[in-house]
């Protein structure tokens, strides 16, 4: 069992992810709210999301997925109440979540930066003006700050790839089409089908 500080580590690392993804449901609440979802939708997709395998293992480990799935409902919210009421306010509201974002983590750079991208390109004509652009800019002044501050208390940059050995392996392309139906009927659990892309 745990014992003194591993128990306040662990109930730390418990009660903040808890209430990351509360803030988190709560951001997720009114950005469908503003895209004129019912409550009673609303609601009955997050009991579901609950209950997700990914939700459960994000919660009981300490990992950035918290934080995004924190902080980009509300930026997101933040960027449609732009497009919708064309208050450049909302803009400078969604500069906070986003430096968080963009310093978590690689594959949340490029994941959000993809979901921007798109909405970049569908409401092109309401980005393409002189305050956007100096909200850029703006954002991409303090970013370095915050990417600087980052790396010096972690030692790492989120370019970085964890040197463990299990991650250095070269994938077989075999394990994109290797499967063994007699074994995924009759013994269908996890570890056994390790080679198998199909069959995972």
């Amino acid at each position: 069992g745990l014992h003194g500080y591993e128990l306040v580590i662990n109930n730390g690392v418990l009660f903040t992810n808890c209430f990351l993804y509360l803030i988190g449901l709560f951001g997720l609440y009114k950005l469908l709210k503003l895209k004129k979802y019912k409550a009673q939708e609303i609601f009955f997709a997050f009991t579901v999301m609950n209950f997700f395998p990914q939700t459960i293992n994000m919660l009981l480990t300490m990992k950035p997925e918290i934080i995004v799935f924190s902080f980009l409902p509300w930026s997101l919210y933040c960027i449609y109440s732009f497009i919708e009421k064309k208050e450049f306010s909302f803009l400078y509201l969604a500069l906070f979540p986003n430096l968080i974002i963009f310093s978590s983590k690689m594959s949340m750079l490029a994941g959000v930066g993809l979901i921007y991208f798109f909405i970049l390109v569908r409401h092109w004509k309401k980005f393409n003006n002189k305050q956007v652009r100096n909200f850029i800019i703006l954002g991409l002044l303090i970013y370095p700050l915050i990417y600087f501050e980052n790396f010096i208390y972690n030692g790492r940059h989120i370019f970085d790839h964890p040197s463990r050995v299990e991650y250095n392996d070269i994938l077989d392309l075999q394990f994109l089409v290797n499967i063994n139906l007699n074994q995924l009927i009759t013994n269908p659990f996890r570890n056994i089908h390790a080679n198998s892309f199909l069959g995972i």
